[in-house]
């Protein structure tokens, strides 16, 4: 199934920049039903609003959607500093209470990075690691206890955990966590396999394990969340049955042309 995020229309040229309602009303208007609620937009104040429009949509969660706390907070399950892993576990735990209010069947989070807001002041890996190992715990059990699956995320910056594909089966055995799953952002693995051979055998091996993709595509330095045509790629991932999330960055135009594209080769 195809599904397109709410950020692809982060943009400021897109002119729809923090307003999700703004975001569903054009999607709507688009025939677009499955959606990504992202966690690029303003503060929530009417939840009933919100819900009431979801109504229409089938959904995913990323992420600290919908902002209840803190819209410039970033979620890092691997922080050492504890207001800010107890602020992470809370937010999600808060994210998984209103996915199971609007039947969402899955929830996704970055995987844990060794640094908060400056990459410089690295924390000690294993430690880091411990942490994020704890608060997937912690988010998947209350995920299961809400009939939701957690999606952990693969990153592609240095210092982060879950850059290579392959490290999921130990993240899933040392979390104990039957139910846990992967996102796999193609992006962000475009930048860590600089081989598109490389890209596409990693995610072939990991395939069993995703049950999500994020669709964009970069020149391989920087995440530029450019909309995926390469062919190669999408045939790879098409027999993979998981949720194919379009995540680039788009204006309604562009959405509006890219939407029969990429339904013609994904099905």
């Amino acid at each position: 199934m195809i599904y397109f995020s709410t950020s692809c229309l982060k943009s400021k040229e897109s002119g729809y920049e923090k307003d999700v309602f703004k975001v569903l009303e054009a999607y709507k208007e688009l025939g677009i039903k499955n959606v990504e609620l992202s966690n690029c937009h303003s503060k929530i104040f009417d939840e009933k609003s919100l819900i009431d429009i979801l109504a229409d949509f089938n959904c995913l969660i990323h992420m600290n959607f919908p902002n209840f706390f803190d819209e410039k907070f970033y979620l890092n399950i691997s922080s050492s500093d504890f207001k800010i892993r107890s602020k992470t576990i809370k937010t999600a735990i808060a994210s998984i209470d209103f996915a199971s209010k609007i039947n969402a069947k899955v929830y996704s989070i970055h995987a844990g990075a060794m640094y908060d807001s400056k990459p410089c002041d690295i924390m000690d890996q294993d430690t880091s690691y411990a942490l994020m190992i704890d608060s997937l715990k912690q988010i998947s059990e209350h995920a299961v206890d809400h009939g939701l699956i957690v999606a952990l995320e693969n990153n592609f910056k240095k210092n982060c955990f879950l850059t290579r594909l392959d490290e999921f089966e130990s993240i899933i055995i040392d979390a104990g966590c039957e139910d846990l799953m992967m996102l796999c952002d193609l992006g962000h693995s475009n930048i860590v396999y600089k081989d598109k051979k490389e890209l596409i055998n990693s995610v072939k091996r990991a395939s069993n394990n995703i049950i999500e993709f994020h669709l964009h595509i970069n020149n391989g330095l920087v995440d530029e969340h450019k909309a995926l045509i390469d062919r190669e790629i999408i045939n790879a991932i098409q027999g993979v049955s998981a949720g194919f999330v379009v995540e680039s960055r788009m204006t309604i135009k562009e959405i509006k042309n890219y939407k029969p594209f990429i339904q013609g080769l994904i099905f």
